[in-house]
């Protein structure tokens, strides 16, 4: 569903996603960045917790993982800079 919104940017599809996410106890937040002047959505659990960043103006459609036995913030700046789709926690 994010992707369909990415590709035509329909706010109808936007509110779809937003409902979904409310129905599992989940919210959404907006975030801009004011350097790089991008905006994201975050995706928080149900503990507040964000599991999931979304580039809302991607480059490409593509998943960056963050690694835990690297620097949060290196790995934060490169999402930015190479404007991929998705930011989420490697899996375990």
């Amino acid at each position: 569903m994010v992707t369909e919104y990415l590709n035509d940017f329909d706010v109808l599809g936007l509110q779809q996603i937003k409902h979904l996410v409310e129905n599992e106890g989940q919210f959404l937040t907006r975030l801009i960045d004011v350097n790089s002047k991008q905006a994201f959505l975050l995706l928080h659990n149900n503990r507040s917790e964000v599991v999931a960043v979304i580039n809302l103006n991607p480059r490409k459609l593509e998943t960056f993982y963050i690694q835990k036995n690297s620097s949060l913030q290196v790995q934060l700046e490169r999402f930015i800079a190479l404007r991929f789709t998705w930011l989420l926690t490697e899996a375990e």
